[in-house]
């Protein structure tokens, strides 16, 4: 009888999800696993939660989510705290387990993570099945090595997308599933949003889970949806359907983006594709060329010179990152932009872009410290993505530019000349925030 351990991580799903398929279709029973692994609850050098609640949160209620689903399809979701390569041999051990099925992960802490449970397998002889579940491209297609990735996103994309994107798989049908089950739960503060803020927020609140995932999919990219104006509306700094808003599902992997680029398809095929339909298959890509990056470039992609080894000055200030934080900077915008990151999780692409270029260039400090905020307060805070765009806008990444400099004067021209977006945002709190989540 094979017996095998199918470990969820940045996958929380059933549909399209061919680690899990495989585990299924090569097993008589498959005990289905999550681990709140040390890193979900670890604080990052600069002090701050590296899961702040917002995130914590939606990934309790992806969790929570899953679970529901697996018992639909007879299964059961067994769920541990602490270090997989202790967890998981021990579940081996006592389940008498022939192979372990996971999704790999480019992340350093994740790869070496990964690295030690690999080696704790190979002590007691099982074996292991590991494969990319996350990307649009089918990685096995890559016309160049990894260690030949291009610098540059267009050679990237130029390279790529005219590849097929692989069919996403079906979720399993029925699981026949070893059961262990335990009640542990992400710890996390009681998660504080104003009704006032909730109003005010661009996405209300995100829920966690497949399911929901799927429906803001489908009602987004319906054909008498937004999608079909997304090039046009993409930069705006509020409306509740000028982006997306996909991203936390894709980082928590509730969805899959091949889901979502099949899913554009179908709507193309409906209703014809156009400019905004190819940008959001463009963004995609993006996610891949962050992915990749991360890959290649390992550790590279956390120190301060980043992947280039540029020499730049930068400060330490937490004086300075207490104001950017805060929204008690110099420049209305950049505040309403924080007011609405630490009141939300949840800050559009071109607001990021214009309160990470204020605090690098403006203020001179440390992009570091800035991708570390975002790491904490961010819904959809995915590694690659997060350290890969503020490294791209501190002239240390894959930008072929020395810096990438956004006048904040010009962009509270085009994006915010009637002062809607400032006064949705305007500062109406205590400034509380930085002391209770850096440490001194």
């Amino acid at each position: 009888m094979k017996r095998s351990i199918f470990w969820f991580r940045k996958d929380l799903r059933l549909y399209d999800n061919p680690p899990l398929l495989r585990a299924v279709a090569e097993s008589e029973s498959v005990l289905l696993l999550y681990i709140a692994t040390p890193d979900i609850y670890r604080t990052n050098p600069y002090g701050f939660k590296c899961t702040g609640n917002f995130r914590a949160k939606f990934l309790q209620e992806s969790i929570d989510e899953l679970s529901s689903l697996i018992a639909i399809k007879g299964g059961e979701l067994t769920i541990r705290n602490g270090r997989p390569e202790t967890i998981i041999p021990e579940l081996c051990a006592t389940h008498d387990i022939d192979k372990v099925y996971f999704a790999s992960e480019p992340g350093v802490w994740e790869k070496h993570t990964e690295d030690r449970l690999l080696e704790a397998l190979a002590h007691i002889n099982v074996a292991v099945h590991t494969e990319d579940s996350c990307t649009l491209t089918d990685l096995t297609k890559l016309p160049f090595n990894i260690s030949e990735l291009p610098h540059v996103f267009t050679d990237f994309r130029l390279a790529v997308e005219h590849l097929p994107v692989p069919s996403c798989t079906p979720a399993p049908v029925y699981l026949s599933c070893i059961r262990n089950t335990s009640g542990i739960r992400i710890k996390s503060e009681q998660l504080k949003v104003s009704a006032n803020a909730l109003h005010r927020s661009k996405f209300n609140r995100f829920a966690g889970g497949e399911w929901q995932g799927l429906k803001r999919m489908k009602q987004y990219l319906s054909p008498d949806g937004p999608a079909l104006s997304y090039y046009d509306t993409r930069n705006n700094l509020w409306g509740t359907d000028t982006a997306s808003g996909l991203s936390p599902w894709l980082a928590a992997g509730c969805i899959s983006a091949r889901t979502v680029h099949h899913e554009i398809l179908r709507l193309e095929s409906i209703a014809g594709g156009n400019k905004s339909t190819y940008w959001l298959r463009y963004e995609l890509l993006w996610r891949d060329f962050f992915r990749l990056n991360m890959e290649k470039h390992g550790y590279k992609m956390f120190i301060e010179s980043g992947i280039k080894g540029t020499k730049r000055t930068f400060k330490n200030d937490t004086k300075l990152l207490h104001l950017w934080i805060n929204g008690q900077t110099e420049e209305p915008l950049v505040n309403a932009c924080m007011n609405e990151l630490r009141h939300t999780g949840y800050l559009s692409n071109r607001g990021r872009q214009i309160v990470a270029s204020y605090l690098i260039n403006d203020m001179g400090v440390n992009w570091l410290m800035g991708a570390a905020w975002f790491e904490s307060q961010l819904t959809d805070y995915d590694v690659s993505s997060n350290y890969g765009n503020w490294a791209y806008l501190a002239g240390v990444g894959n930008d072929p530019r020395k810096n990438r400099y956004f006048s904040i004067a010009r962009q509270t021209e085009q994006y915010d000349a009637d002062g809607t977006y400032r006064e949705l945002w305007r500062s109406r709190t205590s400034g509380q925030v930085l002391q209770s989540t850096i440490g001194n």
